[in-house]
């Protein structure tokens, strides 16, 4: 059971690097660096994590698991697609942020809700150590939530001012 649980967190994992990817691709294509810089932060940090939790599940358990195709809808293609960035409009950009932050709080939202579930199931069973391997991803993405929950709730109580938008971006950069 224990093995079942944390391949369907591994899998999570594969379908949350190829969001952060699409997501750094759109950012930068839009030209907000420090938007696109924070995806490629989660990008490389989930794929570390991911590395980490597999190395459990196959030490732990001494038996092959193979990763799913990741289950995520390309964030980049479905807003840019045939689209000229030279010929983005301030619409065109407005309509991008809000749509890619309301997506990535939906799949951090998403995300929590499934860990939280696979955390219960272990505790549920019994497995209490498998259940601490889980716990610190559960604090993780609960931590990441909170931050893009902020950052959504200051860009609406703005209505997406794009000027505002563009001047935060160097500090998220750093």
């Amino acid at each position: 059971m224990s093995l079942e649980i944390l391949s369907q967190v591994n899998n999570q994992f594969q379908s949350a690097v190829a969001f952060h990817r699409e997501s750094a691709d759109l950012m930068w294509f839009i030209s907000l660096d420090g938007f696109a810089a924070l995806h490629e932060f989660q990008y490389a940090e989930e794929s570390q994590t991911q590395r980490r939790l597999k190395q459990y599940i196959l030490t732990t358990y001494r038996t092959p698991v193979y990763d799913d195709a990741p289950t995520v809808k390309n964030i980049f293609k479905d807003q840019m697609d045939g689209k000229d960035r030279k010929n983005l409009t301030g619409t065109d950009k407005w309509t991008c942020i809000q749509k890619s932050w309301v997506e990535y709080e939906r799949w951090e939202t998403d995300t929590l809700a499934l860990y939280e579930q696979c955390g219960k199931q272990l505790i549920d069973a019994g497995h209490m150590a498998d259940y601490e391997a889980l716990a610190p991803i559960i604090c993780d993405v609960s931590a990441e939530l909170r931050n893009v929950s902020d950052i959504l709730n200051a860009m609406q109580g703005m209505d997406y001012d794009l000027a505002t938008i563009t001047s935060m971006q160097p500090e998220l950069q750093e």
